[in-house]
């Protein structure tokens, strides 16, 4: 391209740099792996371009591919560039700018050169990104308005938003982030095809809540999960939930402050193991369902009778893992339930011995 380039300055009129070929140069770049300093040299070359443009050589007319490989090579230098988010903006709405004053009419932006964007803001942890992206989608819902087609936004789009909100420290994200997910579908409900919410969309929200530190924030964690397995049930396979998300749930429960959790993470488990019966292969429980389980168990602090009742559900738990053709326990089991036995049975019962042998 520089050859071209020098070539055309020099006189040679056959020597055509073109827009196809810069945009080569500009996606080499993206790719590069070189973070920063690919993004700076690859915002210089479109600078170039558009200079180029302006003084009169229409050979070089940036595109909307080459604003995206711009864009997507600042998003790429998220990792080690903290304004990369910021710069990545600045280049769209450059892009916008140019299109709407129709200072460069192939300028036109699309829905991928804005969720570049909105994955650039959501990866990078910065405390502004929840918001910077609710006014990226607004803003994309008024170019859509206005005309601009491609800028539609979808599921995509929505998802990037809720992974804003979920690496958020503000103390109502959790909650946000649910009220996000039910708009996206009242308005799939409404005939927006686009916004149907998938697994990603609340698999992210079951996460956020558990990661919340909200003393209900595993039973709303609960509650998104439960939604999934109604959709499942009736039909729609894109929302089976996965083990991971389980294991979210159950582990939540494990932690928390509630007396009876322990009864919340065992019903999980049973509704997983259900699941995973009726042919949802990726919810197939693995030792930490169980192992978290019983670790819920071993933290109730009850008396009495109730501590029985939440050993029993320990036991109930260990044996239906030794009864499983899919998963063993480990030491981390063995350790737990020593645990259990340990905090929930009276020192010289006759069951304490009985399972402490066992365990050993």
């Amino acid at each position: 391209l520089k050859r071209l380039i020098d070539e055309r300055r020099a006189g040679n009129a056959d020597a055509i740099a073109t827009t196809a070929a810069y945009n080569a140069v500009l996606d080499g770049w993206a790719r590069s792996g070189e973070k920063g300093a690919a993004a700076q040299r690859a915002e210089q070359i479109l600078i170039e371009m558009h200079d180029s443009y302006l003084a009169g050589d229409e050979h070089v007319q940036p595109d909307t591919q080459s604003f995206k490989s711009v864009i997507l090579a600042w998003a790429k230098a998220v990792d080690n560039e903290q304004d990369a988010p910021r710069r990545a903006q600045r280049v769209l709405e450059w892009m916008i700018n140019l299109y709407q004053t129709n200072e460069n009419s192939k300028a036109k932006p699309d829905v991928e050169c804005f969720e570049i964007v909105l994955r650039a803001w959501s990866k990078s942890g910065d405390v502004d990104a929840p918001e910077k992206t609710e006014h990226l989608i607004v803003w994309m819902e008024k170019l859509y308005n206005e005309g601009v087609a491609d800028v539609k936004p979808r599921t995509r789009s929505f998802n990037a938003v809720l992974v804003a909100w979920s690496k958020s420290p503000e103390k109502y994200a959790a909650q946000r982030a649910e009220d996000i997910l039910y708009h996206m579908q009242r308005l799939y409900d409404s005939g927006n095809e686009d916004l149907k919410p998938d697994a990603i969309s609340y698999g992210t929200v079951v996460s956020t809540w558990t990661k919340s530190g909200k003393q209900n924030g595993p039973r709303r964690a609960e509650k998104i999960l439960r939604l999934m397995e109604i959709e499942c049930d009736y039909g729609d396979s894109t929302l089976r939930p996965d083990v991971i998300l389980y294991n979210f749930v159950i582990e939540a429960f494990s932690k928390s402050d509630e007396k009876f959790a322990y009864k919340d993470a065992l019903s999980v488990l049973r509704r997983q193991i259900t699941m995973y019966r009726s042919g949802v292969n990726k919810c197939r429980p693995d030792i930490y369902s169980f192992t978290s389980v019983i670790a819920a168990c071993a933290s109730f602090s009850g008396h009495g009778k109730e501590r029985t009742s939440a050993f029993k559900a320990a036991v109930a738990t260990f044996d239906e893992l030794l009864k499983s053709e899919y998963v063993s326990p480990n030491h981390v089991t063995y350790g737990t339930m020593m645990k259990a036995t340990a905090r929930l049975l009276p020192l010289r019962s006759q069951l304490r011995q009985k399972w402490t042998k066992k365990l050993f």
